[in-house]
């Protein structure tokens, strides 16, 4: 449910410049491309147009995920539109956006004379070697994307974000937030949420001649079983469809909201339907900022609207999620776990830290090299979905 550390910068993204970009066919191979000189440049650092092209495509996996929410098709996006713009000029429109954040980052990051340690740039650098095993062919061979593009765009940059992070906001930081500021931010913003999902199923045509021959041929193994077995076929015959689960799904909670059945009756009502035998405990209890960027925008919207000790639920990429917002305060967070703290704390000081970002952008001179840009398609990343 939780989002998302990955390239570019790790907060969310802020929105929006808008650039006028010729959009051309991808006529020529992307590696040659890729070796064509610099994107942009600023502040004494010129991006390669191999980091642009990373960007580009980071940006079309956002987009096709966006449309995707909105129940559209992601076979071909080029006359799709995102945020009143079409979707080509939306991607490379954030292509940019990365870049030039990417500069804004390591021109605070020497502003600020800071340096990673031996253990940081080691990590930075077992990350980049992780994803390139995994992915490095497709990005180079596909869309002529080098492995020090990566690292500079990805896992270096990332390190570094983290590095200017804490020396503003860490304990010992030029604005640092204390224990007791973190404290009553997380018990004034974060509640208690219980969860249960299902996807709908529809069993195909030899899944259920499967399901009947093998509950056949258990019967002949074992006649004394013959009632056993027949409630076992009549199970494996059962599907969760959209209208059962829509109709599950509002019994439920219907149930809480009327007060006819407390939480821990729907546990059992719940394990009751689903043949639950064991202590595994259907409600899934999470603790969230319903208003934290790393959170989906359906379930901030679907928790910040119900009341405490009330529910209600979704569909969300073809998941229905029933939440619960428990009644009970949150206890205070351990924060002498430095990833528990530094959680919260990227939770608290998020948007403020985009601003500086976004101010750092908006003081640089940039020199787009729109002849590099334009030579490649934002949407020929299709490869990625249809392969």
């Amino acid at each position: 449910m939780v989002s998302e550390k990955n390239g570019g910068i790790k907060m969310k993204f802020v929105k929006k410049l808008v650039t006028l970009l010729t959009i051309c066919t991808f006529f020529v191979t992307a590696t040659a491309c890729a070796n064509n000189g610099w994107a942009i440049k600023g502040e004494g650092e010129s991006l390669s147009t191999s980091i642009y092209v990373f960007y580009l495509m980071q940006a079309y996996q956002e987009a096709t995920q966006k449309l995707t929410q909105e129940g559209k098709s992601t076979s071909d996006i080029s006359n799709e539109k995102i945020e009143n713009q079409t979707a080509p000029n939306w991607i490379a429109e954030k292509a940019l956006k990365r870049c030039k954040e990417l500069i804004a980052t390591e021109k605070m990051f020497k502003d600020m004379n800071l340096s990673l340690t031996e253990e940081e740039s080691k990590k930075a650098q077992e990350t980049t070697d992780s994803l390139w095993e995994s992915s490095g062919n497709m990005y180079e061979k596909n869309f002529g994307i080098n492995k020090d593009a990566v690292h500079q765009a990805s896992s270096l940059l990332n390190a570094k974000i983290d590095k200017i992070f804490h020396a503003i906001y860490g304990k010992e930081g030029s604005s640092a937030v204390s224990d007791d500021e973190i404290n009553d931010y997380y018990k004034n913003n974060y509640v208690k949420i219980l969860f249960y999902s299902k996807v709908p199923y529809e069993a195909t045509e030899s899944e259920d001649e499967n399901n009947n021959s093998e509950a056949e041929e258990n019967k002949t193994e074992n006649e004394a079983s013959e009632g056993e077995n027949k409630e076992n076929s009549e199970t494996n015959k059962k599907v969760d469809t959209d209208e059962s689960i829509q109709k599950e799904f509002d019994e439920y909670t219907s149930s809480i909201n009327s007060g006819s059945q407390t939480i821990d009756q729907l546990r059992d009502t719940i394990k009751k339907s689903e043949n639950i035998t064991d202590d595994t405990d259907p409600l899934v209890e999470q603790i969230i900022n319903p208003n934290s960027s790393s959170l989906t925008t359906e379930i901030s919207d679907a928790v910040n609207k119900l009341d405490a000790g009330k529910s209600t639920y979704i569909k969300f990429n073809d998941v229905y999620f029933m939440l619960i917002k428990s009644s009970n305060p949150v206890e205070n967070p351990d924060l002498s776990e430095e990833s528990k703290r530094d959680s919260i704390l990227y939770d608290m000081k998020n948007k403020e830290f985009e601003n500086k970002i976004e101010e750092t952008v908006n003081s640089i001179n940039f020199s787009i090299n729109y002849n590099a840009v334009n030579q490649f398609n934002p949407v020929m990343f299709n490869k990625l979905v249809t392969a």
